[in-house]
């Protein structure tokens, strides 16, 4: 998204590059919250530990704010390795499924 072209449109923000990641992030978090008001919303995030560092930070944002917020989030990840830092906040749940291929 951030490398996006502008048709001219709309001026250009004069932003170093850790300014406009910062603008992005909380323009994502803000239609979060905007959709939110006007009802409830459903989230699927799948195959969360394949996630990069910036969309887990998006991700980890989110969690934070649907405490607040008419909102169901539902994760997937798989990888035991994968530490889900969201896990243990107390508006989180948890529930272990087991794998369908697995003993």
């Amino acid at each position: 998204m951030l490398s996006l072209p502008n048709d001219g449109r709309y001026p250009a923000l004069a932003l170093i590059p850790e300014q406009r990641r910062q603008r992005t992030l909380d323009a994502l978090t803000s239609q979060l919250a905007e959709l939110a008001r006007q009802q409830p919303v459903l989230m699927i995030f799948e195959d969360a530990h394949w996630g990069d560092p910036t969309s887990l930070e998006v991700f980890g944002r989110t969690v934070d704010q649907i405490k607040t917020l008419p909102t169901l989030l539902i994760v997937t990840f798989f990888r035991p390795e994968f530490n889900a830092p969201w896990v243990g906040q107390s508006h989180v749940t948890e529930s272990g499924a087991q794998s369908a291929w697995g003993a």
